[in-house]
């Protein structure tokens, strides 16, 4: 029974969304040890390697690639590094599970940036559902709804989560630019794109980690990498599921993944939400689904 329901597509993006639910509770409670960085330079140097192993013929298709084609797959792979330092940075900031809820307004920034680049025009009925997006996000921010004021550590936090989102709402509609094309398989554009990541990271290695010097630093960094294994798990699951199912469940589906995160924080994490933050989240994540569903 359960080995059916992971066989599915629909148990392969749920397992998907739980496991890097579970990834950013770790790396959220180790974000006072190591900073964005480090964290990034493990999670990339694991997931390019084990996506490797995976997909050694894939390698071959990915060296014998046109040049040109290596331009998109770098921009794709620099931007992703920056989003995923910027968004890891904003734990420093504000909750594991606000963060996690707001990114959910990449949604927003694919429709922008595809009508835009792809000439894919936004639907009418889909602007009221960005702008309720656009302010429950807001709302999710806000601890007490009465006080509109998003200064500080909130507004830190809430900048680096949105340009974060931004970011990978650019990264998504380049690669389906050329994807599209049937220039390069899915499988060699990721490869492609973590393995450039981590290249672009080796002149970071020099810069310090951030590991307090309390605790054990081996111990921080085991924690790191054991998340990074989850989430390369994660995206297999998650590349796996999308390809047996159409694009509104998908999107339903990972709508799971900021209710994962939210649960787990509450549990491992001590953070709470208040009331009207729990419904500006449902309310983000209804509005979101309604984007993403044609």
């Amino acid at each position: 029974m359960i080995s059916r329901l992971f066989a599915s597509g629909h148990g392969l993006i749920v397992l998907a969304a739980f496991l890097w639910a579970v990834e950013a509770t770790i790396l959220k409670s180790q974000s006072g040890s190591i900073n964005a960085i480090g964290t990034v330079i493990i999670q990339y140097a694991i997931v390019s390697g084990l996506t490797l192993l995976k997909n050694r013929k894939t390698a071959t298709e990915l060296a014998n690639l046109p040049r040109k084609m290596l331009i998109p797959i770098a921009v794709v792979a620099a931007m992703g590094v920056t989003a995923v330092a910027l968004f890891y940075h904003s734990y420093q900031f504000i909750d594991l599970s606000v963060a996690s809820v707001a990114s959910r307004v990449t949604v927003i920034f694919v429709l922008l940036f595809a009508s835009i680049f792809l000439q894919e025009n936004i639907a009418k009925k889909r602007l009221p559902w960005i702008l309720v997006s656009l302010v429950s996000a807001v709302f999710v921010m806000l601890p007490e709804p009465q006080n509109l004021s998003l200064t500080g550590d909130i507004a830190t936090g809430g900048a680096l989560v949105l340009t974060a989102a931004a970011l990978w709402g650019a990264c998504t509609v380049i690669s389906r630019k050329h994807l599209a094309n049937g220039n390069i398989s899915p499988e060699a554009f990721v490869l492609g794109r973590f393995g450039l990541s981590s290249l672009m990271l080796i002149p970071f290695w020099f810069v310090p980690w951030g590991l307090s010097e309390s605790g054990n630093p081996l111990s921080v960094i085991g924690l790191v990498a054991g998340a990074s294994v989850l989430t390369t798990i994660a995206y297999w699951a998650d590349y796996a599921g999308m390809k047996q199912l159409p694009a509104p469940i998908v999107g339903l589906l990972e709508d799971l993944l900021p209710v994962f995160v939210v649960g787990l924080a509450w549990v491992f994490l001590g953070e709470s939400m208040t009331t009207s933050q729990l419904i500006a989240t449902s309310t983000l994540l209804f509005s979101t689904y309604q984007l993403v569903k044609k």
